[in-house]
C-alpha cells in the first residue's frame, strides 16, 4: 500500500506546508490550487452564498431574543463577531485565524485539571 502523506493534496502535507509559509513568510507558495478564481467561484459560490444567508438568519435570531443578562454578554457572540470581522481580511489564512479564535488556549496544566478517575486514564493511554 502506497503512503500518500508525502502527496502535495494529502491534508497532513497541506499542513506542513501551511505551518512553513506562517514562519518564514511566503504565504503565495503553500497552496497547491491550480485552479483559477472563477473556477472556484463557480463551484463554490452557491454553497458559500448559502452558509453566509445560515449565518445571518442566527444573528438575525440571537437579535430578536430576549436578554436575560445583557450587562454580562456571551463570550461566544464576541467569537462569532471577531470570526466575522477576520473574514474581511484578504489573506491565506483566514480558516486557521477562525480557528485560533474559536480554540481555548493551551494550559500545561490540563491533565491535573482532569477529574481523577479520567486523568489516570488519560495518562495511561499516552
Amino acid at each position: 500500500m502506497m503512503k500518500r502523506s508525502g502527496h502535495p493534496t494529502h491534508p497532513a502535507t497541506r499542513f506542513r506546508h501551511a505551518r512553513n509559509a506562517r514562519r518564514t513568510g511566503e504565504y503565495n507558495t503553500f497552496m497547491l490550487n491550480t485552479r483559477e478564481a472563477r473556477e472556484v467561484l463557480d463551484r463554490d459560490f452557491l454553497e458559500t452564498r448559502g452558509k453566509i444567508l445560515e449565518i445571518a438568519a442566527v444573528l438575525d435570531r440571537i437579535d430578536r431574543a430576549p436578554t436575560h443578562h445583557p450587562e454580562h454578554p456571551d463570550p461566544r457572540l464576541g467569537q462569532i463577531r471577531q470570526a466575522l470581522e477576520a473574514l474581511c481580511i484578504p489573506g491565506p489564512c483566514r480558516a486557521e485565524t477562525i480557528q485560533m479564535i474559536f480554540s481555548l488556549e493551551y494550559d500545561r496544566h490540563w491533565r491535573e485539571k482532569l477529574k481523577p478517575g479520567l486523568a489516570a486514564e488519560v495518562a495511561g493511554k499516552q
